[in-house]
């Protein structure tokens, strides 16, 4: 899983942006969606009639895949993913370093309460304001940064799992690969049999290709 996006309580800027995994829920349902229906056009202009179904479904292989399993077990979906959640890392670092400096401010605005100045009061008051805000823009502008990052990684991984597939599926002569979807995203295979399921060779064909 990636690291969960910056949620802190001291900020409430309504800002949240998708995980690596939803961005891949969104391609991979548009890639299946797809297929089928290119599937579909071509079974209607190739069957040519009735006569020829039964024929035609005898030949008809077709297999399904999880791309992000593919992602997440494949050597080199690894190592991207370890490298966004180091990204992720340090920035979270900072972002909990400002975090640190606003409870000291806020600490010296309750202790002062009382007893400094109203000109004091109101100068510590200003820059809690002014931290706050830069802490805020910074908090966005990290998660801005980590959702560009994501979905650069799932355009990249997307392609070359598309690569992958596409050569385990002419190698085994399967004339149309369907994404099977997963519980945590979309179920878009509600029942197959594990024999079509080419996600463990498709694993195989991605290391080979990206090693």
């Amino acid at each position: 899983m990636l690291p969960p996006v910056v949620r802190r309580r001291m900020i409430t800027n309504g800002w949240r942006c998708q995980s690596a995994k939803e961005n891949l829920t969104v391609a991979r349902t548009t890639l299946a969606v797809g297929r089928l229906a290119l599937a579909a056009m071509l079974a209607c202009g190739s069957l040519g009639g009735w006569p020829s179904i039964a024929s035609a479904a005898e030949n008809f292989k077709m297999g399904v895949v999880d791309p992000q399993v593919v992602l997440e077990k494949s050597k080199a979906g690894r190592r991207a993913l370890a490298m966004l959640k180091q990204y992720a890392a340090a920035r979270q670092k900072i972002i909990a370093e400002d975090e640190a400096a606003l409870r000291s401010l806020e600490k010296e605005l309750k202790e002062g309460e009382g007893k400094l100045k109203e000109a004091e009061q109101q100068k510590l008051q200003t820059r809690f304001r002014v931290k706050l805000q830069s802490y805020q823009r910074r908090v966005q502008e990290f998660n801005q940064e980590l959702a560009v990052k994501q979905k650069e990684l799932v355009d990249e991984y997307m392609e070359k799992i598309q690569a992958a597939t596409r050569k385990v599926a002419e190698r085994g002569g399967y004339k149309l690969v369907v994404d099977k979807g997963s519980d945590n995203t979309i179920k878009i295979v509600i029942y197959h049999r594990a024999a079509i399921d080419l996600t463990e060779k498709v694993i195989k064909e991605f290391d080979r290709q990206n090693k």
